[in-house]
């Protein structure tokens, strides 16, 4: 009867310790998605970038083709310090914008 209790006792320790790895890894993104909403809101750009959160916590953003530098460095210095960012990544294969 006891090898019976030693392997459930050891399964349960064996998912309690795996259980908070998802729930982690889901807040990270959660608050990089609030943090991506509010710079957009920010700097007026949420009609024309288009983002999305790869893996905990980090962006991986595209702009138009035609988006000026100083715009999209402006953007993504805001997210390089955001500390609910994990780290960016960017690419400008976006569709041309008429805003620019």
């Amino acid at each position: 009867m006891k090898p019976i209790a030693a392997i459930f006792g050891g399964f349960a320790i064996c998912a309690a310790c795996l259980a908070p790895t998802p729930v982690l890894a889901q807040s990270a993104s959660s608050r990089a998605e609030d943090a991506m909403d509010q710079i957009l809101f920010d700097q007026d750009a949420s009609d024309y970038l288009v983002y999305r959160i790869v893996n905990f916590g980090y962006v991986e953003v595209t702009f138009p083709s035609n988006t000026p530098r100083d715009v999209a460095n402006r953007i993504l210095d805001a997210a390089r310090k955001s500390p609910n960012i994990s780290g960016v990544r960017e690419n400008f294969r976006g569709a041309a914008c008429s805003r620019f």
